[in-house]
């Protein structure tokens, strides 16, 4: 997969994510990680984790395979939270202090700009 489908594809997830949020609405709760998978599950992807140097992979009959790193999830929410910003926060107050985990693992509250 060349440069410009993967940036396509990754677009494309972030998209997804976005209206996901908008169609949650206010006061739901979710994690970026949750509408990533139900993103390729939807797209008939199958997941499987390979461990902490690949991270999580979707790959589908057709021979197609996608790998989301950390950084890459990472970067999913900061787009996403960009591309909302007028539209929607998402709240993780609750974990306000706490050490939990990764901020793409967390669910959090989806609350009106």
């Amino acid at each position: 997969m060349g440069t410009a489908e993967k940036n396509a594809a990754f677009d494309e997830l972030v998209s997804y994510v976005c209206d996901e949020i908008r169609k949650l609405g206010d006061g739901a709760e979710t994690s970026i990680s949750i509408l990533i998978h139900q993103y390729y599950t939807a797209a008939g992807y199958e997941s499987m984790h390979l461990g902490p140097d690949t991270g999580w992979v979707w790959t589908n009959d057709h021979g197609k395979t996608y790998a989301l790193r950390d950084m890459d999830k990472m970067k999913v929410l900061t787009l996403v939270e960009k591309q909302l910003r007028s539209e929607f926060k998402l709240d993780f107050s609750r974990y306000e202090g706490l050490a939990v985990g990764l901020p793409y693992n967390i669910q959090f509250f989806i609350r009106k700009a």
